[in-house]
């Protein structure tokens, strides 16, 4: 995907970015770069036509570790569910 800075972001990315990150992760974003919080909100909803392209790597690689962390735990859960069950069959 190429970010071409007369246009906002994609469709999807926006709404991947919207299902993915937290107001506080948007917060974090915009005390990173020292931007209003809705700036970063603006460009998740593609309301900003020339988005800075430093921040939407940074709203990306955000996204892209929330998403590890929540396989990571959902992972562990099912583990521990999974160890509950046979706990349960050995009964």
């Amino acid at each position: 995907m190429s970010i071409n800075n007369r246009k906002p972001i994609s469709g999807l990315l926006s709404n991947l970015l919207k299902k993915s990150l937290t107001r506080a992760d948007l917060m974090a974003i915009a005390e990173k770069f020292d931007v209003h919080h809705n700036t970063i909100i603006n460009i998740r909803d593609r309301k900003k036509k020339e988005p800075d392209k430093s921040i939407v790597k940074d709203m990306i690689k955000t996204s892209i570790r929330v998403q590890k962390n929540k396989i990571k735990t959902s992972t562990a859960l099912i583990t521990q569910l999974e160890d509950e069950l046979k706990k349960i069959k050995t009964m």
